[in-house]
């Protein structure tokens, strides 16, 4: 069965309902090259619709992770809409449901494009001389280097297939350590090998040897390569700070541009200084020390990574 894909345009975001099967073939392409299409002439608010979508396997999740990973770099972003039980639970099982955001209403999901208290944005500046102490860059790496970091973060792989063909691949690594890293590839590079990988939002760029290929999917392999020596990969460039939660092992919210977002990536505070306030009441609710959040006790809830 054909995928329909239709757009129209609302508030200036891009509505794409979709209709049918999302399956390996002509129904993947359609929505890689239309959806690429989009992102490449400039459309940076984009909702897919899944009402209609009756089944999506593994390469449709990975045409997913790609578009999103493709839209990261250019400062757009996809929601998704309307997602079935089955998409959300393979999204949520593979811990990629933090690379999407996910809405249910229509709605909602266009008024998300407008974050909230823009006009707060320049006391957000501050943030930067306020948690990031002058050593972050040499201190925290090291502190760090036993630590896994179960965040999204857009990268671009150039490698060498398993046949010897060149291959380049915008994707997502959803797994990240100082030392390496988990990246979903659609193609298997050969254990023992190099790649080269760069992360834009991190300005970070190695070459890496790839240590382990596994199949998170007949269509997905998840590929983990270590760097090489003394090489240490660092999110101290990154605007987006996640506030990580190592007794969970995941984020429970990030700061971007001043504002405060939870897990649904719903604006509901802003930095003030060393101070995290609602942006409904304007009263603290969290506390900032170094690299760290926390609660009006003192009780931390997340480092800053």
């Amino acid at each position: 069965m054909a995928l329909e894909y239709t757009t129209r345009t609302l508030d200036s975001v891009t509505l794409v309902t979709l209709k049918g099967t999302i399956a390996a073939g002509e129904a993947v392409d359609t929505l890689h090259c239309k959806t690429q299409a989009l992102i490449d002439t400039g459309a940076n608010k984009i909702i897919l619709d899944f009402a209609e979508v009756t089944y999506v396997d593994s390469a449709g999740i990975g045409t997913l992770i790609r578009l999103a990973a493709a839209a990261m770099p250019k400062g757009g972003s996809l929601r998704l809409l309307n997602l079935t039980k089955h998409i959300h639970d393979a999204l949520q099982i593979s811990r990629l449901s933090s690379v999407f955001e996910i809405y249910d209403d229509l709605q909602k999901a266009i008024a998300s494009f407008a974050p909230q208290a823009k006009k707060e944005v320049a006391a957000g500046e501050q943030l930067k001389t306020v948690f990031l102490p002058p050593d972050y860059l040499e201190e925290k790496p090291q502190r760090r280097t036993g630590q896994r970091w179960y965040i999204p973060v857009p990268i671009r792989v150039k490698g060498v297939r398993l046949d010897g063909s060149a291959f380049e691949e915008e994707t997502i690594a959803a797994d990240v350590s100082p030392t390496g890293m988990c990246i979903l590839l659609t193609v298997a590079a050969p254990t023992g090998g190099e790649v080269f990988v760069s992360a834009p939002d991190e300005k970070f760029e190695s070459p890496a040897t790839v240590i382990d290929v596994g199949h998170f999917s007949p269509h997905m392999n998840r590929v983990r390569v270590r760097f090489p020596g003394q090489t240490v990969f660092c999110r101290a460039a990154a605007e987006k700070k996640y506030v990580y939660d190592y007794s969970a092992d995941t984020w429970v919210a990030y700061i971007l541009g001043g504002i405060y977002y939870d897990t649904k990536h719903q604006p509901f505070a802003r930095v003030e200084g060393q101070r995290i306030v609602s942006l409904d009441s304007g009263a603290e609710i969290f506390r900032l020390r170094l690299d760290c959040v926390y609660d009006l006790h003192m009780t931390c809830i997340g480092h800053l990574i």
